[in-house]
């Protein structure tokens, strides 16, 4: 499934049934288990959208990214991969942001 640009409104059920916080705390400590149920309702493009938008940290948002990747088989568009790249190398996370590249 390829993801690309995004329409209309980003706010979803994920983020009216979890605080960013939590939603945080279980990527941070990569509880997919507890995130992957939600997913079914919320289009994961979408989701990384309000990541993006709510300012959590980028490191947070590259394991999501490349979890949704390698578990849902997302492939998402180049629009979407920019705003990660972006969001990376402005938090100067430049060895992220090579590796990113490596395994693109």
């Amino acid at each position: 499934m390829v993801i690309g640009k995004l329409t209309g409104s980003v706010q979803g059920p994920i983020f009216q049934s979890f605080s960013i916080s939590t939603i945080s705390e279980l990527l941070s400590k990569q509880h997919w288990s507890e995130l992957k149920p939600h997913l079914r309702t919320t289009n994961p493009a979408i989701f990384l959208d309000q990541l993006l938008n709510e300012g959590v940290d980028s490191e947070l948002v590259l394991r999501f990214f490349q979890w949704s990747q390698n578990e849902l088989k997302i492939s998402y568009g180049l629009e979407t991969t920019g705003k990660v790249l972006h969001l990376l190398a402005n938090s100067k996370r430049y060895s992220k942001v090579r590796s990113f590249w490596i395994n693109l």
